[in-house]
C-alpha cells in the first residue's frame, strides 16, 4: 500500500478533500525544489565565478603531457574576459614550469647498461689467449732471475720474444742475462736490436756502453755514454760509467769534476763519493779525500757491509 493511499483511507468528506489538497502542494513543493537544483548545477551563469575557472582549469592536459597553443586557448576560452586578465601571468608560470620539466625528462641521462660477455666466446679466447700468455711468460721470466736461474729465465723471455718480438723487456733482460753469463757477442745483439726500434732507448746505450768498457773499448764506450746523456742529461748510471771511463784513458780531472758535479746532484748516492775519493786520494790530496771517503761510508754503513768494511780500513790509515 502507498503512502498516498495510507494518507487518504479512512478520510470522507471535507477531510479527504484537505487531505488532497495538501498532497498535490506536497507534490508541486517537491517537484519546484527538484527543477531549482537542476538550474543550479546545470547551468554555468547560475554558479560561483571560481567554480567556472577550476572547470576551465581542470579541463587543461596534466604536467606529464606536452602543452601547446590549442590548449591554452581552449582554456581562456572557458574563462570568463575579467579572471582571462588576472590570472593571465599564473598561466605563463605554470606554462614556463611545464616546459621545464619536459626538457629535464627528454635530456634525463641513463646509463647504458653493461654487455655480459660469456666466457666461452671464440672470439674473446682468442683475443686474450697470446696476451695472457706472453704476460705470463714475462714474469716467470722475472721471477727465475731474481732467483738467480738463469737458464729458466732465458727460456721463458725467448717464448715471450716468439708471442712478441718487439717487446722491450724481454729483449732488455735477455741481453742482461746473457752479459751476466758471459755471453757479451748474444748480449750486444739483443741491446742493439733494443737501439733498432729506439735509438734513444738509455737503458740500452748505457748498457751497451758497459759490454765496450768490458772489453777495454773506453772511447768507444764514451760515445755511446754521450749519446746516452743526450737523452737523458741526469742520468746517473750513465755519469758513473763515464766518469770511470775517464780515469781509464787517464783523464783524471775530467772524471773528479764530473764525479763532483754527480755528488751535487745525487747527495745520497755513495758512488760519487767513492770514486771522487779515491781519485783524490790517489793524487795526494788526503784532505779532501778524507771528506769525500767520510761522506761515503756515512752513506753506505748499514746498507752495504762489504763496501762500508773497505771504507773504514782506508779511513783508518
Amino acid at each position: 500500500m502507498s503512502l498516498a493511499h495510507r494518507f487518504l483511507s479512512g478520510a470522507r468528506g471535507d477531510t479527504k478533500k484537505k487531505k488532497l489538497i495538501i498532497l498535490a502542494v506536497a507534490l508541486l513543493v517537491g517537484i519546484g525544489i527538484g527543477y531549482a537544483g537542476y538550474v543550479y548545477f546545470t547551468r554555468p551563469h547560475t554558479r560561483p565565478r571560481m567554480n567556472t575557472y577550476a572547470k576551465a582549469v581542470a579541463k587543461i592536459p596534466s604536467p606529464p603531457l606536452k602543452f601547446n597553443s590549442t590548449n591554452i586557448t581552449h582554456a581562456k576560452k572557458k574563462l570568463p574576459k575579467i579572471q582571462r586578465k588576472v590570472h593571465k601571468p599564473v598561466k605563463a608560470k605554470a606554462v614556463t614550469k611545464v616546459k621545464k620539466v619536459v626538457v629535464q625528462k627528454r635530456y634525463t641521462y641513463k646509463p647504458h647498461r653493461r654487455l655480459k660477455v660469456r666466457r666461452d666466446n671464440g672470439f674473446k679466447i682468442f683475443a686474450e689467449k697470446p696476451i695472457t700468455k706472453l704476460l705470463l711468460y714475462l714474469e716467470k721470466g722475472t721471477e727465475a732471475f731474481k732467483k738467480g736461474d738463469y737458464a729458466l729465465a732465458i727460456t721463458y723471455y725467448n717464448k715471450a720474444l716468439k708471442l712478441d718480438p718487439k717487446n722491450r723487456k724481454a729483449l732488455l733482460n735477455l741481453g742482461v742475462l746473457y752479459f751476466q753469463i758471459g755471453q757479451l757477442d748474444k748480449s750486444e745483439g739483443f741491446f742493439k736490436k733494443l737501439l733498432e726500434l729506439n735509438p734513444k732507448d738509455v737503458d740500452a746505450l748505457n748498457n751497451l756502453a758497459v759490454i765496450a768498457m768490458k772489453r777495454g773499448q773506453y772511447e768507444e764506450a764514451v760515445k755511446l755514454l754521450d749519446e746516452c746523456l743526450k737523452a737523458d742529461p741526469v742520468n746517473k748510471t750513465a755519469l758513473i760509467n763515464k766518469a770511470l771511463c775517464l780515469k781509464e784513458m787517464g783523464q783524471d780531472n775530467k772524471a773528479l769534476e764530473l764525479l763532483i758535479s754527480g755528488t751535487k746532484l745525487y747527495p745520497e748516492e755513495y758512488r760519487f763519493f767513492l770514486y771522487a775519493g779515491s781519485i783524490l786520494y790517489e793524487k795526494g790530496d788526503v784532505d779532501r779525500a778524507f771528506y769525500y771517503l767520510s761522506k761515503a761510508y756515512q752513506l753506505v754503513k748499514g746498507k752495504n757491509e762489504e763496501v762500508a768494511s773497505y771504507l773504514r780500513r782506508i779511513l783508518e790509515r
